[in-house]
């Protein structure tokens, strides 16, 4: 173990261990196992935020630079704005990007789950939307259950997930296209019934090729 390298995380062998020494070793390799799932979690997130960050930062330069060559007072107005949009967006982005860094590093189970009201979890994600959708002339449309729909989760973690869902939905949803959100049960199942619960995010986009699918839910 002394000589080893210090990315060299390979499981140590147990031949011609004597029997005291084998248990010792074995949670030795599940250590070196956990690192390495650890180490390839670093490797992968660390790829995904410096090309989930590349395009937003090339557009907050493009932006700032058509604000720097703005003459008009209304085009200033408006180049301003557009760059306080995208460091709105860029921002939200760092705190996804976070968000994933503590998934993937174990600390997302923590907590023990609670009592989480998907109906109003809905209702705080529209009202965050709604101005976004009305200027792009989307409509966004929220059905509410027939009761509160409670379920067992994480309230600091659901948000992030909606949140993501409908920023991703009106990204591609072309402008006078629609976003439905809805919380659908198992058909003709009791209100009461602990039948997991579908939260359901459609848009009018252009979908996600077969080939991407994968990918996404990575």
């Amino acid at each position: 173990v002394a000589t080893r390298r210090v990315h060299d995380l390979a499981p140590l062998s147990t031949e011609g261990l004597p029997a005291e020494v084998l248990p010792l070793v074995a949670e030795m390799n599940g250590l070196l196992a956990r690192l390495t799932a650890a180490w390839d979690a670093l490797q992968n997130f660390t790829a995904d935020a410096a090309h989930e960050l590349r395009s937003p930062l090339a557009a907050l330069r493009l932006q700032l630079q058509s604000l720097q060559r703005a003459e008009e007072p209304e085009t200033r107005r408006v180049a301003s704005e557009r760059l306080l949009a995208g460091i709105d967006r860029a921002t939200r982005l760092v705190e996804q990007l976070l968000a994933l860094a503590r998934q993937e590093g174990g600390n997302g189970d923590a907590t023990p789950p609670v009592a989480v009201s998907l109906a109003r979890l809905v209702q705080s994600a529209e009202q965050e939307f709604a101005r976004e959708a009305e200027a792009r002339g989307i409509s966004l449309a929220v059905l509410p259950p027939e009761d509160d729909a409670v379920i067992a989760g994480h309230p600091a973690a659901l948000p992030v997930l909606l949140r993501n869902l409908l920023e991703n939905a009106l990204r591609y949803t072309p402008d006078g296209g629609c976003v439905q959100v809805r919380i659908a049960r198992e058909p003709g199942l009791p209100l009461a019934s602990s039948q997991p619960m579908q939260l359901i995010v459609e848009d009018s986009g252009p979908g996600i090729a077969p080939e991407e699918r994968q990918r996404v839910l990575d």
